[in-house]
């Protein structure tokens, strides 16, 4: 493994475990997380589309084809968390979810630089 590389694993590994818990989560119907998607008016049905776009995001990540674009797509999953958390002022889910969309955006810029390497 390339020393290079090691950040870029070690976010891999933490946002992965953030996903297939928040995706988990959302599939198990975790009273807090159900809160919140009531106060937005949002279906259960698109908590559980959101938990699955969660999971295989999660999963991609680890997949050298597909991490670019699995961090794409959990970024912008997190960027509609964060409009939708905000409009209905849950701050707290809000900021939990600037904070991870920071991270998915700098692995977003690890993977690009390694694509550019190929």
């Amino acid at each position: 493994m390339n020393k290079h590389n090691i950040p870029t694993w070690i976010l891999t590994i933490l946002l992965a475990f953030f996903f297939l818990v928040a995706g988990s989560e959302k599939w198990r119907e975790a009273f807090h997380i159900v809160e919140n998607y009531r106060t937005m008016g949002i279906g259960l049905q698109i908590m559980k589309i959101v938990g699955t776009l969660e999971i295989i995001g999660a999963i991609g990540l680890f997949f050298k084809k597909s991490s670019y674009y699995s961090a794409l797509g959990l970024a912008t999953v997190t960027i509609f968390m964060i409009v939708s958390s905000a409009l209905f002022q849950i701050w707290d889910a809000a900021i939990v979810a600037v904070i991870v969309l920071l991270l998915t955006l700098f692995l977003v810029h690890l993977l690009k630089k390694q694509l550019d390497v190929l």
